[in-house]
């Protein structure tokens, strides 16, 4: 239960850290 709790907020941290990486790009 841990395990997945982290694995969704790595996930979710990550998908935070390639949208600003990203945003630039398309603008």
């Amino acid at each position: 239960m841990v395990y997945l709790q982290l694995f969704y907020w790595t996930l979710l941290f990550y998908a935070i850290i390639v949208n600003i990486f990203a945003s630039p790009l398309y603008i």
